[in-house]
């Protein structure tokens, strides 16, 4: 485990595998970067540096600043090429992982080969993530509610009840939040990550321009995030693959390390 440190974090990276390629990898809530390890089993062409997210792994978080800004992390991974003399590079970002690869397109252009988005989080902003960590009042009010258990289960049937979650989305939340150190890491990593919003025309411009190949993979059965989450960078971005694997949200890391990159090309 080895760790690029900034003025005001740091993150800590595993590598996988001995690759030509470079792959830098994020990962969703709740998992780690050995996650990744079994996919640079399956796709040997790659070397892995997969980044533990804040919060996650052994990653800690330096005062007096409270959330990630888009500078942070491109200084974080122009350190990691500037280290390993990396000329060449690609991006797998799962779920919320994929809203630290948004800001880090327009200034890599030149150096990315191949773009894959795991049911990515940050492209259409869920309203929750809005109303949870839009002000400070808000924050605060998501913060105590996380505290109230039987409360969430309350909310959670009641939305499902109304149609707005359905059976594998609620279980997937239940999950995701069954116990505190799951529900204060849920509350951190959201909260922690706000500032990283997605400037998806400068997105969609830098890869146009490129002709960057960009490949969008969705689980059959994920009601979190749906073709229709990603449809506004679909719609900007002509060229983008999409795939549909087998199964829903939390597996698809999973799926993906049985997946030919060659279908993407």
């Amino acid at each position: 485990m080895m760790k690029i440190a900034t003025d005001y974090v740091d993150l800590s990276f595993s590598i996988f595998g001995k690759g030509s390629k470079n792959m830098l990898a994020f990962h969703g809530v709740g998992q780690g970067s050995s996650i990744f390890e079994e996919v640079s089993h399956l796709h040997p062409e790659f070397t892995f540096y997969a980044f533990d997210l804040p919060f996650h792994g052994k990653n800690t978080l330096y005062e007096p600043k409270n959330y990630l800004t888009p500078e942070d992390v491109v200084e974080i991974v122009q350190k990691l090429i500037d280290r390993f003399d990396l000329q060449k590079i690609s991006f797998l970002g799962f779920s919320i992982g994929a809203k630290l690869i948004f800001p880090l397109i327009p200034v890599f252009a030149l150096k990315i080969e191949h773009i894959w988005l795991l049911a990515p989080d940050g492209i259409r902003t869920n309203i929750w993530y809005r109303l949870g960590t839009g002000s400070q009042m808000t924050r605060f009010l998501f913060r105590q509610s996380l505290k109230h258990p039987n409360f969430l289960k309350l909310l959670g049937s009641t939305l499902k009840s109304v149609g707005l979650l359905d059976d594998l989305a609620l279980k997937f939340v239940f999950k995701t939040i069954s116990t505190e150190e799951k529900r204060m890491r849920v509350y951190s990593i959201w909260v922690y990550l706000r500032k990283l919003k997605m400037d998806i025309d400068a997105v969609a411009d830098s890869i146009n321009n490129e002709k960057t190949p960009l490949t969008i993979i969705l689980g059959r059965k994920d009601s979190i995030i749906t073709k229709n989450t990603v449809q506004p960078l679909l719609k900007k971005v002509p060229h983008a693959t999409i795939r549909i694997l087998p199964g829903g949200h939390h597996k698809l890391i999973g799926k993906f390390a049985d997946y030919d990159l060659d279908e993407s090309s």
